[in-house]
């Protein structure tokens, strides 16, 4: 069973109200959250949890908020557990807390919530047993107990969560399973079938075993097969393997005389290296008298035993028991490789007799690879967020962080010391690898340049302390009178607002710890506060346009501008380069927050084209029906259609008799050729559907573009783009967007999938203005080298322009520049692919151009065999 471990490890950020603040993100939707303080090493005694669950213990939208004291509630930490029907339980152990400053520290982290993949109840230790004479075989008329352990398709993880709440053990930590007997005769035929359930209170907990009892009474002299089999019934299985043991024994209608028998039982298997099987047997002889006569006797006899794993056979000669009565206990070991195997064991009594018939067992077992586990890093500085290009070294390896993570794969359990180097910061310590893969996240120290800044902000009359919101760069924060946060030496603008008082702003310059007083004024009597937000209407990212109310007219900070007016009737505009103004008529009787929306104004109108084709044969598709930008198109003859439509992001969909309708979303900012294959609806179409969001405020990113299993695809205005006709298995994918940092990750596809990616924000929050100026003006490949030309269509230069080439999935790189381009100025550049004998087939190019702050990426499908570029282009 697997029991994941997540440390999250020291993480301070002094702001306010003394507090880590964590969100935790599911795969899926319903999850249920508990957690307790931990009061020893291996969280085996707890107590009533000391944070608190703001949002409430269980979510229906896939995440969660808990609340974790400033300072350690115990120095073990705490226990967290995430629970949802159906799904394997996940574990925690957590240590998030402030360094007791004060201050929230916030911080997202995902947790994992999956079934488990295969689920198998191993059964051992089947035996057979004359219940009137153990060390004889069956008598007709006698009955025979049929015994067997089942063990539980789960187990527990040793991961330092011991403790295990009690009303969860049922449901969670327990697995529903039948065991089944069925006892045929020598001609095969059925003759006895009985069956036990472990289900619901009686469920195996993890990691436990159970004695399975059947009761058998033969009715005539023959040889019976005895075949035990267990079921998983259980929902937190994605699928079950069912296990056996089996007996061939004989029943005789009276006791033996003048004969050799064998019983042979209680064959098992050992998990550890070398692969060991152990049974218990006895060999006895009995003499000619009846068993009634007291002349009647057994003496043990040496046992000839066959081993057969798939198709090697190995025997041994076993010595005669000590007595006739009491079995005795062998065991043999095998090197095997992991995989699925049968064991049979023969046993024969070996000695002079009249009839000697020997017992075979055979039993199902599964030998799992060598366990490796993979350790995913995530660092953070003292304010929560990531980390890049911080050096890792762990062992003998060293990465770097990309978005603050770096991946560490196939492990082997141990312990293993760390160190984290960056200009930032440092951190070093250990990391204890056990049997699951492992989400560790650690804060970095902070240098001893950044200095402490103590903020009081009072009523300038009666100065009493103030709630306010203070601005500093681009950080937005709430303080309760007073606040604390730590920033490296340098000038910064601070800005304090309080509801009913006129916005403060001072200048700091910070090369100590400071202590600074803001006094506020409130508002005249009769005059109100009107506060503007302005934000780009399609990524709902913060703008800074001007903002004008009736006359008077303001520059924005962070994307807000606020007026003291005297009640009344008011027009409130927004402007904004590239942008069109956006105007709103607004009543004032009180103090008021509004939001305007800036749409992108349009460049200008370009060619689409649509050339659909049979993804089977090739044949252009006539009458196909195309909806895109509120019109509706039919392909000719050739299967082509073309409108002229205007610049930006624009989805559409294409319907034909006899194949699976197929939608995307596409930017437009040149004439354009999209060549589409639908697939006959005869066929089954598995898709893969993204939805990307953005980190804050979980909105869908439009025009966010995504590479996935050699195909690319730009997102819509709620964030989803869909991927048709993909392929099972696990995939990397990346994900970039000019506003946020691209996103690098994998995903598992089996059959239709939905996934959901979290981005990150750019910390340059504006959308820049001269990053749409940047046109693609020609792409041409030939040969082995890339002709690409673009153009600065804007009115101010771009400098340090890079042009670089990509085939993912390869080595091939190339580059050209840097440039510095003028206003209007065009570039062209001729790019050496260089040449690889051992690449072939088509492959997708990955063409970026721009500055590092500033990009413009284009992917095309070149075809390596004859370099040349597809007819389509996403861009």
């Amino acid at each position: 069973m697997r029991l994941a471990i997540l440390l999250a490890i020291l993480l301070a950020a002094p702001f306010v109200n003394a507090i880590a603040e964590i969100t935790y993100k599911f795969p899926i939707k319903n999850v249920e959250i508990e957690a307790y303080d931990c009061l020893n090493n291996d969280c085996s005694q707890t107590r009533q949890f000391s944070g608190t669950f703001p949002q409430g213990t269980t979510t229906n939208n896939g995440q969660i908020t808990i609340k974790f004291p400033s300072t350690l509630a115990t120095s073990q930490g705490y226990a967290i557990y995430y629970f949802s029907k159906g799904y394997l339980p996940e574990e925690a152990r957590a240590t998030w807390h402030t360094f007791g400053n004060q201050g929230i520290a916030k911080a997202t982290i995902n947790i994992p919530i999956e079934k488990k993949a295969v689920c198998r109840a191993v059964i051992d230790n089947f035996e057979i047993i004359n219940d009137a004479h153990a060390n004889l075989p069956l008598k007709i008329d006698v009955s025979a107990s049929l015994n067997a352990d089942t063990h539980s398709a789960f187990a527990l993880s040793d991961n330092d969560v011991t403790f295990i709440p009690e009303h969860r053990k049922k449901e969670f930590y327990s697995v529903d399973t039948r065991v089944k007997l069925k006892i045929s005769d020598e001609n095969e035929n059925t003759i006895n079938e009985q069956s036990a359930k472990f289900e619901r209170e009686n469920a195996l907990f993890a990691g436990t075993k159970a004695k399975t009892q059947f009761t058998f009474l033969p009715i005539k002299e023959s040889k019976y097969k005895a075949t035990v089999q267990t079921e998983i019934t259980d929902n937190q299985c994605q699928k079950q393997e069912s296990q056996t043991s089996t007996k061939e024994f004989i029943a005789l209608s009276d006791s033996p005389r003048n004969e050799c028998y064998t019983i042979l039982n209680n064959l098992r298997t050992t998990k550890e290296e070398p692969f060991t099987i152990g049974f218990t047997k006895i060999s006895n002889k009995a003499n000619e008298f009846p068993i009634n006569d007291q002349r009647y006797g057994i003496m043990p006899v040496p046992t000839e035993i066959q081993y057969k794993i798939k198709d090697t056979i190995q025997t041994e000669e076993l010595s005669a028991n000590p007595d006739s009565i009491n079995p005795t206990t062998h065991t043999k070991s095998f090197v095997l490789q992991p995989g699925k195997y049968e064991i049979e064991v023969t046993a024969k009594a070996k000695g002079q007799c009249t009839k000697n018939t020997p017992e075979t067992m055979s039993m199902t077992f599964t030998i799992p690879e060598k366990p490796r586990f993979n350790l995913t890093m995530q660092v953070l500085n003292n304010k929560g967020k990531p980390v890049d290009n911080a050096v890792i070294v762990l062992g003998e390896k060293t990465k770097k962080t990309d978005n603050g993570i770096a991946k560490f794969l196939n492990l082997i359990p141990g312990a293993y010391a760390y160190t984290i180097s960056h200009q930032s910061g440092k951190d070093a310590g250990q990391i204890r690898i056990t049997n699951t893969n492992l989400f560790f996240t650690t804060t970095l120290q902070p240098k001893t340049t950044e200095h402490q800044l103590t903020i009081t902000i009072k009523d300038k009359q009666t100065k009493e302390p103030l709630d306010a919101t203070i601005i500093i760069g681009s950080k937005t924060f709430s303080i309760n009178g007073k606040g604390q946060l730590t920033l490296a030496k340098g000038e910064y603008v601070l800005t304090a607002s309080s509801d009913g008082y006129i916005d403060e702003q001072k200048t700091i310059t910070l090369e100590k710890d400071t202590e600074i007083t803001i006094l506020l004024e409130k508002i005249p009597a009769k005059k109100l506060k009107l506060d503007v937000f302005t934000i780009d209407a399609a990524t709902k990212q913060q703008l800074n346009a001007l903002v004008t109310v009736n006359e008077k007219t303001q520059q924005p900070l962070n994307g807000k501008t606020s007026f003291i007016l005297p009640q009344g009737q008011y027009t409130v505009s927004a402007s904004h380069s590239g942008y069109q103004t956006t105007t709103e008529q607004i009543n004032l009787q009180q103090n008021t927050k509004i939001t305007l929306e800036l749409k992108q104004a349009f460049i200008g109108t370009f060619a689409l084209s649509f050339q659909v084709n049979d993804s089977i044969t090739n044949a252009p598709i006539k009458d196909a029906t195309i909806n895109v930008a509120g019109n509706t198109l039919l392909t000719g003859d050739s299967g082509k259609a073309t409108i002229v439509i205007p610049s930006g992001m624009h989805t559409f969909t294409i319907i034909a008799n006899e194949y699976h309708p197929f939608t995307n979303t596409i930017s437009i900012d040149k004439d354009t050729t999209v060549q589409i294959k639908l697939i006959p609806s005869g066929i089954k179409v598995q898709t893969a559907e993204f939805t990307v969001l953005d980190e804050k405020t979980l909105q869908g990113i439009e025009n966010a573009v995504i590479t996935f299993q050699g195909m690319s695809a730009t997102t819509n205005n709620n964030g989803k783009a869909s991927f048709f006709n993909t392929n099972n298995g696990t995939f990397m994918y990346e994900i970039t967007h000019p506003l946020y940092l691209t996103l690098r990750d994998q995903t598992t596809i089996n059959g239709d999938a939905k996934i959901t990616a979290i981005m990150r924000r750019n910390p340059d929050k504006e959308f820049p203005d001269d990053f749409l100026k940047i046109r693609i003006e020609k792409i041409e490949i030939e040969q082995n080298r890339a002709l690409i030309s673009y153009k600065n269509t804007g009115t101010k230069p771009i400098n340090n322009v890079k042009t670089i080439i990509h085939l993912l999935g390869t080595d091939i790189r190339a580059s050209a520049g840097p440039d510095d381009i003028r206003a209007g100025q065009k570039i062209t550049h001729s790019i050496y692919l260089g040449e690889n004998e051992e690449l072939s087939g088509k492959y997708i190019a990955r063409i970026s151009i721009g500055n590092g702050k500033h990009n413009r990426v284009i992917h095309r499908e070149i075809d390596y065999d004859s370099i040349r570029a597809s007819l389509y282009d996403y861009s």
